[in-house]
């Protein structure tokens, strides 16, 4: 896509009213940052997470209420903890940030970051065996917010507490919160030497910051498939996924943060109800017949 002019984000009491850092930010100005950025985005979903948090129907146990079929998203303590991906349902501001992402990717010549390797394959590749090699078929646009409660140095105590352990002990100076912000990018690509192998491009991009650690992370993810297959790529040191983690400063946040302002009509990502419980009861005599068939199996004749 091309470059266009970004609007300014309007500063109603609907949307999130910008913030600006400094270049003296110190670490700590840019975790109040970050968490501040994921509250406001928790209070504007406030709404429509209610509603998923009350379904019982979506009861996923201690582990908090599933939102999503592949349980990328879930709640906790009715709501006001979780994991969510977001889409941006209004389609012009959607348009607004997909722009300002690319041109910051531009102007920061993809941010130095070597995970950006995986999107030149692709384009190497098209180089090498003509433009209408590899073809984006598909491409989904999300933010995502992450708000927790953990005790010290435990971030997946929530799986513990599905395997038994009782963190009820635990002093109170030894709990804290962490928040996350990011956007992730998922590309399909198809190939026209091979279409029933479908390529994809999954990144993503975030600033955290966590009571257990002093100084706030940039984190980095990048995964690629597809054309780990095929003759493109016979380098050695390929990686189908790659990730990077450094010091976050204002900069990063201050890009984030206008990636959420420019977003109008959040939604949580949510695969319908009816849509759930109907895969949830196909798993469901899926492994009910597995396990017939194999309880048969070892029936003495």
């Amino acid at each position: 896509m091309g470059e266009m002019a970004v609007t300014e984000p309007q500063s109603d009491s609907g949307y999130i009213q910008p913030m600006v850092l400094s270049p003296e930010s110190t670490p700590g100005i840019v975790s109040e940052g970050i968490a501040d950025l994921a509250n406001q985005t928790f209070d504007r979903l406030a709404g429509r997470l209610a509603v998923y948090a009350a379904d019982e129907r979506r009861a996923r146990g201690e582990n908090g209420t599933t939102l999503t079929a592949d349980n990328e998203g879930v709640l906790w303590e009715g709501g006001a903890y979780g994991r969510v991906p977001i889409t941006i349902t209004d389609k012009t501001s959607r348009q607004e940030v997909w722009e300002a992402f690319l041109k910051r990717q531009a102007i920061t010549g993809g941010m130095s970051w070597p995970t950006t390797t995986h999107h030149t394959l692709i384009k190497e590749a098209n180089e090498r065996s003509g433009p209408d090699r590899y073809k984006p078929v598909a491409a989904m646009l999300l933010l995502s917010v992450l708000r927790d409660r953990f005790p010290r140095g435990d971030t997946d105590y929530r799986e513990s507490l599905m395997r038994g352990p009782d963190y009820s002990n635990y002093p109170s100076e030894d709990w804290g919160e962490r928040h996350k912000v990011g956007i992730e990018l998922n590309v399909a690509y198809e190939d026209a030497l091979a279409p029933e192998r479908p390529t994809t491009w999954r990144f993503d991009m975030s600033v955290q910051t966590r009571f257990d650690k002093p100084v706030p992370q940039t984190r980095i993810r990048s995964r690629l498939s597809g054309l780990i297959d095929t003759n493109d790529i016979k380098f050695g040191d390929f990686k189908p996924e790659q990730k990077q983690t450094e010091q976050a400063h204002h900069v990063d946040l201050a890009h984030m943060r206008r990636l959420f302002e420019l977003a109008k009509d959040i939604r949580p990502q949510v695969t319908p109800i009816e849509t759930q419980l109907k895969q949830q009861a196909a798993e469901d005599a899926m492994l009910a017949d597995l396990f017939s068939s194999m309880s048969s199996e070892s029936t003495p004749v």
